[in-house]
């Protein structure tokens, strides 16, 4: 399949971007007292290819923010790495069958609260699995709020940053 280069352009853009903000995040200290929380606002990308991109893109931008994310912070081929791709893989595909199936029933809040819960199952399917044990759920509560706040104040981001990326998809 060949690809525009305007097209690739921007696919190599938003991953680098996603990709860009999933290291800070890893690298700014949240003083929350539970561990590995952080506010996803790569998925904020993620929810621009959704809206923007075809589908495959959307994956393809998400899985491999994942991956170069992982280079970058230098967890490549660990653990982190298989619950850092598992969460952006799940929460980009809930994401784009909420937006393609549901009839614009989901506002992008919506679409993004499902994406940060499906992202917090995924990585806590991935610990369960290295760890041997599903008692790593007891932790959904907590995880699972969290993301859903998460995931609000992502949807609301994209939706106040929409006016000038609907510019930018523009040119």
């Amino acid at each position: 399949m060949t690809m525009s280069p305007n097209k690739l352009t921007r696919i190599a853009l938003l991953v680098v971007i996603a990709a860009s903000i999933q290291y800070l995040e890893n690298i700014i200290y949240l003083p929350v007292t539970f561990p590995g929380v952080k506010f996803g606002f790569a998925n904020i990308i993620t929810l621009i290819c959704v809206y923007y991109l075809d589908y495959s893109s959307a994956i393809a931008v998400a899985v491999l923010r994942a991956l170069l994310g992982s280079l970058i912070s230098g967890v490549l081929f660990s653990p982190q790495m298989v619950m850092s791709v598992a969460g952006a893989l799940a929460s980009a595909l809930i994401m784009i069958i909420l937006r393609k199936y549901s009839n614009n029933y989901f506002s992008p809040i919506g679409i993004s609260v499902a994406g940060a819960f499906v992202h917090i199952l995924a990585q806590l399917f991935v610990v369960a699995v290295v760890i041997g044990s599903f008692s790593i759920y007891y932790y959904l509560p907590v995880a699972g709020n969290l993301s859903i706040a998460t995931g609000v104040l992502n949807g609301y981001a994209f939706i106040k940053i929409r006016p000038a990326v609907n510019r930018i998809f523009a040119l």
